[in-house]
């Protein structure tokens, strides 16, 4: 054990005293030598990202951290004071956070950020600064890096944020790079050039440390795969042997949740529907029974523009009652702008948005707002639209009452139910709650209105493979049984494969293609299609 760069033996990180206390990771050990990649891997507070950040001192406030041995390069890092720490976070260990929105600053320019561990460890002379942070930011696949350097965080795409984040965290060329979730943003093709650039990492002997529920990334770069639950790490061992003959059932799980093509429904899903409102057996009020499908949401010719620069331009699409639209390209290709439009966030400058038949882009929002929980969004960033005051509960409570329905405990409990996630979380602020579960109680949120329209912006996007799946049944069941309609953003193309019934496929502000999933998927006709389609990673070993 004690042979790497890294070693941790019998890590045990809990929080709390007595019999409340909660045990995160109980006894994790593992190494990691020079040059090497291994992957954490596990579903949403099964340990991982407790066990990362307590790598760098960071497991957060009233955490009782305790190991029989943690070293980097021979040195323990259980007797660091908070100034050393310092000194390593950075300069020795670098970090890539997976809530892009939140690590970052929102009151400097991204540049500063990348450029803060520079000019910190002073690994680059001062004069030198700026034109480094600019090659990095040119390394890590962020267009017209000089533009980008001078803007805030919320001017950037999702991808563009977490691109940012990579850049900062490879500044000061660590030893010792821990990497949580670090594409979870990021479009295939950008997706393909940041997994280029942490294998040339590796191959130039930067230690590599990947947490990450998508497997097929996993499959990529990992030399070893660690499989954790429930704070344990239940399998262990070579990244072919793991992927192609796990040994543990929980490690199968996992694979066999690897969405890829459309797939039977849950049946599971069908019990949580009733709790909903409906009864499983029945169609909804305009759902795939009643006859022709109506149209629910409709675009004509949508533009917008800021600045001068186009943003989107002529995008045109229906989706009809029980149908879903997938919406697939790269960050900065407009997808986002359109799913603001259609949820009247923003207004087009050209083309009309209308929503079951009626004018819904250019009128007043008075004439909107009794209409508004007809049409839901789940954001790709669920913690930056909670209030921190509120608990999970209190969140779902003010969703139904919003709704008009009984918004108590037992209704708050089914909602949760609904998304996998355990009532007894209802009392968790959303800080207390994993990246996963955040976006769950998002999802539940949304559907607390009994929508005709979601809107989903990356909605699994920090989701493991086995809840994303149970989701996936989720919006399927919504669909299928209730007549409800979806407009569903991925830069996740097997999920967009499973979940759509068409495709739009955005490339700058425009469509390039659109058809139904299997033509776009099996037959793509536009070049750029087949680009992304051949940048997406497998679960096959290269």
């Amino acid at each position: 054990m004690s042979d790497g760069l890294l070693n941790v033996r019998d890590l045990r990180v809990s929080f709390g005293t007595g019999p409340r206390a909660v045990t995160a990771a109980d006894g994790v050990s593992f190494s990691i030598a020079e040059g090497e990649c291994l992957a954490l891997v596990g579903e949403s507070g099964s340990g991982k990202s407790v066990t990362a950040r307590s790598l760098v001192g960071l497991a957060g406030a009233g955490a009782h951290v305790r190991a029989g041995e943690l070293t980097l390069r021979g040195r323990d890092l259980t007797r660091l004071s908070p100034r050393e720490w310092r000194d390593v976070r950075g300069r020795e260990i670098g970090l890539v956070l997976q809530a892009a929105l939140v690590a970052l600053d929102p009151l400097r320019p991204v540049g500063a950020e990348v450029a803060e561990p520079l000019r910190l460890h002073r690994t680059v002379p001062p004069a030198k600064v700026s034109a480094r942070v600019l090659e990095l930011l040119a390394d890590v696949g962020v267009p017209e890096p000089e533009r980008r350097a001078a803007q805030y965080p919320h001017q950037l795409s999702g991808g563009l944020r977490q691109r940012a984040l990579i850049a900062s965290a490879l500044a000061c060329d660590p030893v010792l790079l821990i990497a949580d979730e670090p594409t979870t943003a990021l479009d295939v093709t950008v997706q393909a050039q940041i997994l280029d650039l942490l294998a040339a990492r590796r191959a130039r002997g930067t230690a590599l440390l990947l947490i990450s529920h998508d497997l097929a990334v996993v499959a990529r770069l990992a030399d070893r795969i660690a499989v954790m639950r429930d704070g344990l790490i239940v399998e262990h061992g070579p990244a072919s042997r793991v992927l192609t003959a796990p040994a543990h059932p929980y490690t199968r799980l996992l694979l066999d949740a690897v969405p890829t093509s459309p797939a039977p429904r849950s049946a599971g899903v069908r019990k949580a529907l009733a709790s909903i409102g409906r009864d499983p057996g029945e169609s909804g009020d305009g759902g795939p029974d009643a006859g022709e499908k109506a149209v629910v949401v409709e675009a004509e010719g949508l533009g917008k523009a800021y600045q001068g620069r186009v943003a989107v331009e002529g995008v045109s699409f229906r989706v009809g009652a029980g149908e879903t639209l997938g919406v697939v390209g790269e960050s900065g290709s407009g997808k986002t702008t359109v799913a603001r439009m259609v949820l009247g966030l923003v207004e087009p400058d050209a083309g009309i948005v209308r929503l079951e038949g009626r004018e819904w882009s250019g009128v007043a929002e008075r004439r909107r707002r009794g209409r508004r929980g007809r049409i839901q969004p789940v954001y790709q960033d669920p913690l930056s639209s909670f209030d921190p005051r509120f608990t999970a509960g209190r969140i779902l409570a003010d969703a139904l009452d919003a709704a008009n329905r009984p918004a108590g405990q037992d209704e708050v409990a089914e909602l949760l139910k609904q998304v996998g996630l355990n009532p007894d979380l209802a009392g968790r602020h959303p800080r207390r709650l994993s990246g996963g579960q955040q976006q769950r109680v998002a999802i539940a949120r949304a559907l607390a209105a009994r929508p005709r329209v979601l809107v989903c912006d990356e909605p699994l996007s920090a989701l493991d493979v086995s809840v994303a799946a149970r989701v996936l049944d989720l919006f399927a069941e919504l669909r299928d049984r209730l007549g409800v309609a979806s407009l569903f953003i991925s830069h996740h193309l097997g999920v967009v494969h499973r979940i759509s019934d068409d495709v739009l496929v955005m490339k700058d502000g425009r469509v390039v293609e659109q058809g139904s999933a299997e033509q776009v998927f099996t037959d793509p006709r536009h070049s750029y299609t087949r680009r992304l389609l051949a940048a997406l990673p497998t679960l096959e070993r290269s």
